[in-house]
């Protein structure tokens, strides 16, 4: 082979490599938090962080399923940034709840 061949062929496969990358990434399954208990949640990470914060924008009723949109580690622990039913964003610290994915208890 020359080497404009072999170039064109190492182009092709790192674009196909990474087209199959991506599309693992963005089909990963939604993980849900599912509350088992009331689980507040607030408007900003600093306020879910924060141990004085008794404000909550709202609140997770038991069985009630929310999708995670991001996992934040924060010291030894994990927030999670969800989206509510109607669409507004909040950040969940403290609460009785689990994380599911395909139907079964996961982790971020």
């Amino acid at each position: 082979m020359n080497t404009r061949m072999l170039v064109t062929v190492s182009i092709t496969l790192s674009i196909v490599s990474c087209v199959f990358l991506l599309s693992l990434y963005f089909d990963r399954p939604t993980i849900y938090l599912v509350a088992n208990s009331v689980v507040p949640v607030y408007s900003s990470l600093e306020q879910a962080s924060s141990s004085l914060s008794h404000n909550s924008i709202t609140d997770l009723e038991p069985d009630q399923a929310v999708e995670i949109i991001q996992c934040i580690d924060v010291k030894h622990y994990q927030l999670y940034k969800i989206r509510l039913p109607n669409g507004q964003i909040g950040f969940v610290d403290e609460g009785r709840y689990v994380l599911i994915r395909d139907g079964k208890p996961s982790s971020c």
